[in-house]
């Protein structure tokens, strides 16, 4: 199903708004998967998500940029509401990195581990070399469900 013209210029708003990587975007692909993140959020949402990314990947190789289609499918913009303003202030100022590491079989592998479970209903993705970047070494807490 083709864009609105609206849709369409969100899309190209966060676009414009996400990272650099080295090798350029499917933006078919792209485009489909923001009419499906449409469904699951705001665009404005979406947009300041991407805009949270850019500033974490600031300073990155490019070639570690995960491609905008793989970053809607994931709801990847979720991700930026996990870190603080004020932690995005210190990332930009170089006073403390944007993400953690956090290698698999920590604790704080565990705690990620059941976070995603909870949230998101998978687990978190891994990297080859055994871990992954995140927010911050713990998550922020879950939700509490009324019973």
């Amino acid at each position: 199903m083709p864009l609105s013209e609206s849709q369409a210029d969100h899309f190209d708003r966060f676009m414009a708004a996400y990272p650099v990587r080295d090798e350029p975007h499917d933006l078919q692909a792209a485009r489909e998967a923001w009419g499906r993140a449409l469904e699951r959020a705001r665009p404005e949402t979406i947009i300041a998500g991407a805009e949270a990314y850019a500033r974490a990947r600031e300073g990155q190789p490019p070639r570690y940029t995960m491609s905008a289609r793989r970053w809607l499918n994931e709801g990847r913009w979720r991700d930026a509401a996990t870190v603080s303003r004020p932690q995005c202030a210190r990332a930009q100022t170089g006073t403390q990195p944007a993400l953690t590491w956090v290698p698999y079989g920590s604790a704080s592998w565990a705690a990620w581990d059941r976070h995603y479970r909870a949230t998101r209903g998978k687990s978190p993705p891994q990297s080859a070399k055994g871990g992954w970047w995140f927010p911050a070494i713990a998550p922020p807490p879950l939700p509490q469900v009324a019973e």
